[in-house]
């Protein structure tokens, strides 16, 4: 009920179909930037609303009328023209490129019309179907989901990208919409000018330190380490799966680990030490998932140290000069 007044209240606000870009509070005079996400064709360009924007456009005596929260809500708003030309289905970037947070504090005032200077940009990533939605907040939320997808997303279909954004959602929000799922529209619908952190699953404070990391510019890498932080994998789930199949499973899981790791077998003496076989359709998720809780365990070298035979009773199997040890390090450090 509270979801569905504050639509009401946005509507009210003239607030219908617009995206809001947020940092730590409203990023106005952003440059937005939406472009083709599989070959970074540039669509369009345009500005997130100011201070003086606002004020033009609605006059002073109703600016002078406006609570905190009221000139907040309309500051860093854009409306993406129906126009643009996108698939329903197909998967955007949209970037919001510097500008000015005029909350930076996170208190909900407006400190002075100038704010503070944004050094980095925010992304998110939305389907042709999306563009334009009512309620989107561009944000270190979606910033976050972009990033820990930014990497892989030559190696997914658009609907595998969907159902990994769906699952990097319900690691971050809950419910938002009301609509009885979490899913990446929750994440979306996640303004924290609405709703505070209360649709939040993360501790703020690692959306606080994302969003520090933005206003002072901080590159993609020290980025991803903290999105690393805040989501239970370090890469799609379904990434993992795939390379799993193609590239681990038989030359190093099945030919090396089935000998005792099958259950019932000497080494199986807890579930995530168990290896499925490959006659088992849903072998790679299976096996993923163990691999993934043993690095959670003992991290990725305690894992390649019993593969080594350290503290293996089955001794060593595989080793640095043996060809498939680097694929198989660096497949545990996708989990």
């Amino acid at each position: 009920m509270l979801y569905r007044f504050l639509l009401l209240l946005a509507a009210a606000l003239g607030l219908v179909a617009c995206e809001q870009v947020i940092n730590r509070g409203p990023v106005g005079g952003a440059t937005i930037e939406v472009t083709r996400l599989r070959d970074g064709a540039l669509l369009y360009t345009g500005t997130t609303s100011t201070v003086a924007s606002v004020v033009e456009a609605q006059g002073e005596s109703a600016w002078a009328s406006y609570s905190n929260a009221a000139r907040l809500q309309r500051l860093g708003r854009h409306v993406l023209p129906a126009t643009l030309p996108v698939e329903a289905e197909a998967w955007y970037l949209v970037t919001a490129r510097g500008g000015s947070d005029y909350d930076p504090d996170e208190d909900g005032v407006l400190d002075n019309e100038t704010g503070e200077p944004v050094q980095g940009s925010i992304r998110a990533l939305l389907r042709g179907a999306q563009i334009g939605a009512t309620g989107v907040a561009i944000s270190p939320l979606t910033e976050t989901a972009y990033l820990f997808v930014a990497n892989f997303v030559d190696d997914m279909t658009d609907d595998e990208l969907a159902i990994t954004l769906d699952e990097v959602a319900a690691d971050l929000v809950s419910d938002a919409n009301n609509s009885g799922v979490v899913d990446y529209q929750d994440l979306l619908y996640s303004n924290r000018l609405l709703f505070t952190d209360a649709t939040l699953r993360l501790p703020s404070a690692g959306l606080s330190a994302l969003a520090f990391a933005i206003q002072v510019g901080t590159p993609d890498e020290g980025r991803q380490v903290l999105v690393r932080g805040v989501t239970s994998r370090n890469a799609p789930r379904l990434v993992a799966e795939a390379r799993y199949a193609a590239e681990i499973h038989q030359p190093i899981i099945s030919r090396l680990c089935e000998s005792c790791h099958l259950e019932g077998g000497l080494g199986a003496r807890a579930s995530n030490n168990v290896v499925v076989r490959d006659t088992d359709p849903d072998y790679a998720r299976k096996n993923t998932e163990n691999f993934r809780l043993l690095v959670f365990s003992f991290g990725v070298e305690g894992v390649l140290e019993r593969a080594r035979g350290i503290g293996h009773g089955g001794g060593g199997l595989i080793f640095p000069s043996d060809p498939e040890y680097d694929d198989f390090e660096a497949w545990l450090n996708l989990l």
